[in-house]
């Protein structure tokens, strides 16, 4: 492996390289003397880490690079290993990709772990067929949902109670949102993969979000919050696991939802949290379970005016129009397997009834020339890549690292 590192090192502007494990370890390195092993394992832990971090969030990624004053980091994802390189600053990527690519492959070949010799077992008497025991009804919710959402909601109330006193108008959206607004069939919720929370403000409170998530033992997202500042700005508590996501006006994850006219009252409303919802391309489980219940706990064929924003919402913008109508088949499917029978056929109506309304409402000029062209042309957003607190960790210790080796 030694051998394939010192073909990169020998790139103009390349000054070593090495490859770590997943887990953070050396698995081979090319690096000149005056870098330790100590730093060297301390950037193979954080590149891991990182990327880690990125597939966990499902933000999948193949490379980063890091530009320092006096040189760069460029990380490889091998899936099974990571390839650091050391670079000038001025380095021309594209070119050194013409090298590290080919290579890249046969280090994560390099990288897998050996197949296990399967040894046969004896053959041994097949045991007494014995019928299958009954299926267990699923629970919807039970001890794990509830202690999640609980936690969320005590979390959220005291963030609010917080940003009341230092005067700062927050508005809770999605898990947090439904779990408070939906007494009646919170029951019926699936526990979320993490401790999520979501806020909107007004753009005038920006500055005064680092202060109030500080004051509450938070820690600013310090890369995404400089890039983002205008439009969101990213929390972690890292004792209680808690992630907050401040929009500024605008909900946006696939498509554009704008809160701005909703701040004035004391909850987002409801057709508000179902559109907030609803917009997800790639929506989990949990997401689908916190739909349905929406649609349960509120008379929506009564609500005039609600049923009217969404439906307007869809007729306006084709790309909306296809994710909420993709999810509402994804809420039938989610019913009529997680749900009770009397809530699941309920839940199916209401999707039917929805989508009947959207589809049946005029559209507008804009909507249909974008018809035209169907899905074969990308219909959403994605949303900016959250870069984990790790990847500011990675960035210290490479300034540590180029500023050694120009005064050695």
């Amino acid at each position: 492996m030694e051998s394939l590192l010192k073909e990169i090192n020998a790139v103009l502007g390349v000054q070593g390289s090495f490859v770590c494990y997943p887990d953070g370890s050396l698995a081979a390195k090319a690096v000149p003397s005056h870098i330790s092993d100590e730093q060297l394992n301390l950037v193979a832990r954080i590149a891991a880490q990182t990327f880690q971090a990125l597939e966990v969030s499902r933000r999948r990624t193949d490379e980063a690079d890091l530009v320092f004053e006096q040189g760069r980091l460029v990380l490889k994802n091998l899936r099974n290993g990571i390839l650091v390189i050391l670079c000038a600053r001025t380095i021309s990527v594209p070119l050194l990709n013409l090298t590290v690519t080919p290579i890249s492959k046969r280090l994560a070949a390099e990288l897998k772990p050996p197949k296990e010799t399967v040894v046969a077992a004896p053959p041994v008497a097949a045991p007494p067929v014995e019928a299958p025991p009954p299926p267990t009804p699923r629970v919807a919710a039970g001890t794990a949902a509830t202690t999640v959402y609980t936690e969320l909601e005590q979390e959220t109330r005291q963030i609010l109670e917080a940003a009341r006193q230092a005067q700062v108008t927050l508005r809770v959206l999605n898990s947090a949102a439904i779990w408070m607004s939906c007494p009646n069939y919170r029951h019926l919720l699936l526990p979320p993969d993490k401790k999520f929370l979501e806020f909107v403000t007004a753009p005038i409170h920006r500055d005064q979000l680092v202060n109030l998530f500080e004051g509450l033992g938070y820690q600013g997202n310090y890369t995404f919050n400089a890039l983002h500042a205008d439009s969101q700005q990213h929390y972690v508590h890292s004792q209680r696991g808690v992630s907050v996501d401040v929009f500024l006006n605008v909900f946006k994850v696939n498509h554009r939802l704008d809160l701005s006219a909703m701040l004035t009252r004391p909850m987002i409303p409801k057709e508000a949290l179902l559109l907030a919802r609803l917009q997800y391309v790639e929506i989990e489980p949990y997401m689908l379970g916190e739909i349905g219940v929406l649609l349960l706990e509120f008379d929506w064929k009564s609500d005039t005016a609600a049923v009217a924003t969404i439906v307007q919402t869809c007729a306006e913008d084709w790309g909306w129009y296809k994710t909420v109508t993709l999810n509402l088949e994804k809420v039938t499917h989610f019913a009529q397997s997680n749900l009770p029978a009397a809530e699941s056929k309920r839940v199916i109506e209401l999707c039917d009834w929805l989508a009947q309304q959207i589809n049946n409402a005029p559209k507008t000029l804009r909507w249909q020339m974008r018809a035209q062209l169907g899905d074969g042309v990308r219909w959403y957003d994605t949303p900016p890549v959250r870069y984990p607190s790790t990847l500011d960790a990675l960035r210290h210790v490479g300034f540590q690292i180029f500023s050694r080796g120009r005064s050695a």
